[in-house]
C-alpha cells in the first residue's frame, strides 16, 4: 500500500508555521492548490493558472507570498506547483472542521446495548466536534456526566451524508484506528512515537453501581498516551492494549466467539477482561482475556510493552 506526496518539506519553528499561515494571500494559495487537485490523476498547477485562481494581479506581490511558502506547504516542480504533505494536511483539517452545514446533533436513540446495565437505552448527540455516548436507563460509567458511556471526537464532516446509525459507527471506527496507531507508537496525527503512562486505582471497589469512589469511574485503569511532538493526548482502558492485539483475535475465533473488531460491541467486550496489577517494584500488569473455561493472559511492563502471552484451559 502507498500513499501519494510531493516530498518532505524543511523543518519550521511553530512560530513561523504560524506567521506564514496568517496571512490571507498565502492560505488563499494553498486552498487553490486544493481545489484545483483532480485525485488520482493530479498535475502540476502553472504559475499563470494559479495566480489567475487566486485572484492576485500583481505578479510581484504573488511570487513574495508564493516564495514564502515554498519549501514548506507547497512544492515547486518543472510543470508547476502542488501542495506538500504538510501543506495538504493543513487544508484538510480546515474542510474537514468547516466546509459542512450541520455541526450539532440533538440526542436521538440508537439502541446499542449499554455495557455497565446492558439495556437498550442508548444515545447518542454531537456537538463541539464531540460524538458522546450516553444511557438513558443507568448512570453510565462517569459519575460527573450522568449516563455517559464514551467521548469521541469526531469532525464535522463525519455527519456529512450519514444518518445517526451511521454516524456512530463511523465515529467507533475512527477511534478504534487511532488507538490502534497510538499502541502501536505511531502518533496518527504527526506519526512520532507517543509516551504512555498508566494510572491504576488501586482502591477500586465497583459498588452496587459499578462506580468506585476512589476513581468516580467504574474503570481501573487508564492508558495515557501523549505525543511530545504534536500534543495529541489520547486515554483508553488498559485493556484496549491486548483488544485488538492478533492473539486475541485468534483466541476468540479458535473458540467460536463471534467479533466484529471495528465494532460497539467489540470495543465494550474489553470490560470482560480481568485486570491485575501482579506487582509495583518493578511494575507488572496483568490483562486476561476470558472465552469458554479457557483464558489468555497478557503482561505488561509500565510501559505497556508485553512481556508474556500465557493461554490456559482447553483448546487454549
Amino acid at each position: 500500500m502507498s500513499e501519494e506526496g510531493s516530498g518532505s518539506s524543511s523543518s519550521l519553528l511553530p512560530e513561523e508555521a504560524f506567521s506564514l499561515l496568517g496571512n490571507e494571500t498565502r492560505f488563499n494559495i494553498l486552498r487553490a492548490l486544493w481545489e484545483l487537485l483532480d485525485p488520482p490523476e493530479s498535475r502540476p498547477i502553472s504559475y499563470s493558472n494559479l495566480m489567475g485562481y487566486v485572484g492576485v494581479r500583481d505578479s510581484g506581490n504573488f511570487n513574495y507570498h508564493l516564495g514564502k511558502l515554498e519549501g514548506h506547504f507547497v512544492e515547486s516542480t518543472d510543470d508547476g506547483y502542488v501542495l506538500s504533505d504538510a501543506g495538504e494536511q493543513i487544508v484538510q483539517t480546515v474542510v474537514a472542521g468547516t466546509a459542512v452545514e450541520q455541526t450539532s446533533m440533538d440526542p436521538v436513540h440508537i439502541g446499542v446495548i449499554c455495557p455497565v446495565c446492558h439495556g437498550t437505552g442508548t444515545t447518542i448527540r454531537y456537538d463541539d466536534e464531540t460524538l458522546t455516548v450516553q444511557c438513558t436507563e443507568c448512570d453510565g460509567i462517569y459519575p460527573s456526566r450522568p449516563g455517559k458511556l464514551a467521548e469521541f471526537h469526531l469532525p464535522p464532516a463525519g455527519l456529512a451524508g450519514r444518518d445517526p446509525v451511521s454516524v456512530f459507527e463511523s465515529a467507533i471506527t475512527r477511534v478504534t484506528l487511532e488507538t490502534r496507531s497510538m499502541i502501536a507508537g505511531v502518533c496518527p496525527r504527526c506519526a512520532s512515537e507517543p509516551t504512555v503512562e498508566v494510572d491504576w486505582c488501586r482502591e477500586h471497589e465497583g459498588g452496587d453501581s459499578g462506580l468506585c469512589d476512589k476513581c468516580d469511574t467504574t474503570m481501573q485503569s487508564i492508558s495515557m498516551y501523549l505525543c511530545q511532538t504534536c500534543k495529541h493526548i489520547w486515554r483508553f482502558p488498559i485493556w484496549c492494549n491486548v483488544l485488538w492485539h492478533p492473539a486475541t483475535i485468534a483466541f476468540f475465533d479458535n473458540h467460536g466467539v463471534d467479533i466484529e473488531p471495528l465494532s460497539w460491541n467489540y470495543y465494550v467486550r474489553g470490560r470482560e477482561f480481568d485486570q491485575e496489577l501482579l506487582s509495583e517494584d518493578p511494575p507488572r500488569l496483568a490483562i486476561t482475556v476470558p472465552a469458554d473455561d479457557a483464558t489468555l493472559q497478557f503482561t505488561f511492563d509500565e510501559s505497556m510493552t508485553i512481556l508474556s502471552v500465557e493461554r490456559d484451559g482447553p483448546d487454549a
